[in-house]
């Protein structure tokens, strides 16, 4: 093949590989209409970001295509050195090599330090702006801010030799404490605290040592102080090290390459032998006529493509999950000398139903709430997950093999999720629970158990006023691979 149908090839299969790249990507990100509400500085920097990915995609799935086409065409043509395409290819192979090293070594973690922060403002579902500049969020970004994953591969070594210098140090620092510490005493912390597994080593001294009581409280601080952060240095030493082991490259287009050449060669070998039977002519075939025509091949093969992943999209097109109306009760807890409410509990219903014939299993949850409430907060973000068992709940256990976790396509399953608010003492809100309190004082208890409807009807409004905007996250396992669902909440 010439090198110039080579290159136009190379062109044609890196669109299609970046267009299929997009495409999938649409069906994996949540909210894109929040994500295009984003300060244009921030947008571009996420799209770049994400950019990086499709570009190593087009570029492999280009350098297949033009490869798969050379090698068919020579074999066609009866080229005894077909197989040399393998050394013209050499150069483009070297370059996947070395964006793959590119991408796990510098590319992802940089990525990560841009796309995080976005990822957890899209989870407060709400205005960017105001998301930034609240409290939890800056917690969050602040935590990611030590984490390994965002940090190069040059960094990473270099801090894992910081830790370990760091570590050897406090080692050095706690022989020494422990050695000058009378040796009866010195012995019983070494040997009760397994100070060995930490690197320490204790020598005796050939000659007694006499240490004042004074004294000897303040070797055993410094030594507790030391072995505190030989502890915390080697945990996070050993976060780095797991992060550093994790990152291989991705060989899996090597595989490709040779099932693309092989494949290429084969389809060659039959496309001559067909010829060859038909003496030179081509049989009366419309669709074999229409696919000579590149104009018309291109197009068709690129819309079957996109047909085909359209039923590989992710897990939240294979499973449908809604929240449907609880027959469980919502439980107000009360503080009767404090004349106050102090949380409630509430119970939502999820029904979930297969659509696929693969095996898809519940695999957790999380609960996301509005951040601009003034009145309370949640009780956490992950909610407990129970079923229904002779009108009782029993709490489901998340163990793999666990057969409550199994959805089909029939029957649907239904997991009740409880989630707990705390009201705060000082809130406005607190002027609407006065019905419940008196209630609460009248059958002499300080908890009610009471239906969504029986709410409503005391107090309309206030469910919907505490439950609006808020989220119900629902993952799923499949095919050894994870993905979510998110629910918006509603009291029934």
């Amino acid at each position: 093949m010439k090198k110039k149908n080579y290159f136009i090839n190379f062109g044609i299969g890196f669109l299609v590989g970046m267009l299929i790249s997009i495409y999938l990507f649409s069906f994996r990100t949540a909210d894109l209409y929040w994500h295009a509400s984003l300060p244009l500085d921030v947008l571009l920097k996420w799209i770049g970001y994400q950019f990086i990915a499709f570009l190593k995609v087009g570029f492999i799935t280009g350098f297949l295509l033009s490869s798969f086409l050379a090698v068919r065409r020579a074999v066609l043509n009866k080229e005894k050195r077909w197989n040399r395409q393998f050394l013209f290819d050499l150069p483009l192979l070297f370059i996947c090599f070395l964006i793959s090293w590119l991408q796990v070594n510098y590319f992802d973690p940089i990525s990560k330090v841009g796309i995080y922060p976005v990822a957890m403002a899209a989870r407060f579902k709400g205005d960017y702006r105001e998301a930034v500049r609240d409290t939890m969020f800056m917690d969050m970004t602040k935590s990611l801010e030590e984490s390994p994953f965002r940090f190069t591969t040059p960094v990473l070594k270099e801090r894992i030799a910081t830790f370990q210098q760091q570590i050897g140090g406090q080692i050095m620092k706690a022989d020494s404490l422990l050695s000058v510490l009378p040796d009866s005493l010195a012995e019983d912390i070494y040997e009760y605290n397994d100070l060995q597994e930490l690197g320490l080593s204790y020598h005796k001294y050939v000659r007694p040592i006499q240490v004042s009581p004074e004294k000897c409280d303040t070797l055993l601080q410094g030594l507790g102080d030391c072995v505190e952060g030989i502890k915390t240095l080697s945990e996070s030493l050993s976060k780095y090290e797991r992060e550093l082991a994790g990152r291989e490259m991705d060989y899996y287009f090597v595989g490709f390459y040779i099932i693309t050449l092989l494949s290429g060669a084969f389809e060659g070998f039959w496309a001559r032998r067909r010829k060859q039977k038909n003496s030179g002519g081509t049989r009366a075939n419309r669709f074999r006529s229409l696919m000579k025509d590149k104009r018309l091949a291109i197009p068709i093969c690129i819309i079957g493509i996109l047909v085909l992943l359209f039923y590989q999209r992710g897990v939240q097109h294979i499973v449908h999950a809604e929240q449907v109306p609880c027959k469980f009760p919502v439980v107000v807890y009360g503080k009767m000398e404090e004349n106050r409410i102090t949380r409630i509990r509430f119970p939502f219903t999820v029904e979930c139903r297969s659509l696929s014939l693969r095996t898809i299993s519940y695999n957790s949850n999380g609960y996301w709430s509005d951040w601009e409430k003034e009145w309370g907060r949640t009780h956490g973000t992950s909610s407990l997950v129970f079923v229904e068992d002779c009108d009782t709940l029993k709490m489901v256990e998340k163990e793999k093999g666990n057969p409550e976790l199994k959805i089909r396509i029939y029957p649907s399953k239904q997991y009740i999720l409880q989630q707990g608010y705390l009201i705060n003492k000082d809130s406005l809100i607190q002027q609407y629970f006065s019905p419940y309190l008196l209630r609460m004082r009248e059958a002499g208890k300080d908890t009610l158990h009471l239906t969504y409807q029986q709410m409503e009807h005391i107090t309309p409004g206030l469910i919907d006023s505490i439950l609006s905007g808020d989220t119900i996250s629902i993952g799923f396992r499949y095919d050894g691979k994870s993905n979510g669902i998110d629910i918006p909440v509603r009291g029934f």
